[in-house]
């Protein structure tokens, strides 16, 4: 995940707590390593995940000129990435779904004091952060209630 930053953004400071939501895939189809069979992991980086536990991360903001070096990008690729809205957390996490993984829409919390960046992901306004406190599975994204969710 890539969270697209405006270039004269700032890293900022949690001055209270951010709610923010995250997908897991929650896997239980047998994949080629057998290390995550039955797990909740990240999709991206495939870090395991408890609910309730805080996952802390560097954070690094990077420039990427364009291949012709015309445009350049702002970008933070390395922090704990996270959307602002429930709704557009289920629509981009059901692209994901499929027989052998559901996806969990997380209720998390940005911990007063951790700095983060703000931006977008796929359009939608979204987080980077230093740390992420997975709170509470608020949906299951199944191949069969998939339909519903994302209207």
């Amino acid at each position: 995940m890539c969270l697209v930053i405006k270039e004269k953004s700032n890293k900022q400071t949690a001055k209270k707590d951010i709610v923010v939501y995250k997908f897991l895939e929650q896997r239980f189809d047998k994949d080629i390593y057998r290390k995550y069979l039955f797990a909740t992991i990240t999709p991206f980086m495939f870090k395991e995940i408890t609910i309730g536990n805080t996952y802390v991360s560097q954070l690094n903001r990077e420039v990427i000129p364009s291949e012709r070096g015309l445009i350049k990008t702002d970008r933070v690729e390395i922090g704990l990435h996270s959307m602002a809205d429930k709704q557009d957390c289920i629509k981009t996490a059901s692209h994901w779904v499929n027989e052998g993984r559901n996806q969990l829409i997380v209720r998390c919390v940005i911990p007063k004091g951790s700095q983060y960046y703000v931006g977008t992901y796929q359009g939608s306004k979204s987080y980077a952060s230093t740390a992420i406190q997975y709170v509470e599975v608020v949906e299951t994204l199944t191949v069969k209630n998939l339909y519903s969710l994302c209207q």
